[in-house]
């Protein structure tokens, strides 16, 4: 579980080398932080390199993004983790959608904030229709619903 546990991402590094979503939990009297990997990324449809803070959906599930394209297709992912006790890697981890370049978007980084009525917003670096901002694209912001 991750309630009362301190929550993030690594770029780079676990399972797979390519980032990571973690818990923490803090140490009983004086112990050590345990940690648990909650996801290792292993650049393949689900992406690569959550570089952005992770946020909680009331119920407890977890969203983010993956930064890094996978994929001439796929250049980026927004995600959902939903915990369980058992954490098995892969059995809670949803892609909720992937970014293009043109028109949605490229290379999510920033952090995600919820909106009225449970919308999740943000932005990319890279993509969208925007013009005279070099080949990669202006970025975007993006609504998505969980």
């Amino acid at each position: 579980m991750v309630a009362g546990n301190l929550c993030g991402t690594t770029l780079n590094g676990g399972p797979g080398q390519y980032g990571t979503v973690f818990s923490l939990k803090r140490p009983e009297e004086g112990g050590d932080w345990a940690e648990t990997i909650l996801h290792g990324f292993n650049d393949g449809p689900q992406g690569a390199g959550p570089s952005a803070s992770v946020i909680f959906e009331a119920d407890g599930d977890l969203y983010g993004t993956t930064a890094i394209a996978t994929t001439r297709s796929a250049l980026g992912n927004l995600f959902r983790i939903r915990p369980t006790d058992e954490m098995a890697d892969g059995s809670v981890f949803s892609t909720l959608h992937t970014f293009t370049g043109d028109p949605d978007g490229a290379s999510p980084s920033a952090s995600l904030v919820f909106g009225k009525g449970g919308s999740i917003f943000s932005t990319t670096q890279e993509g969208g229709t925007g013009e005279n901002c070099g080949y990669e694209g202006c970025g975007t912001v993006f609504e998505a619903l969980p």
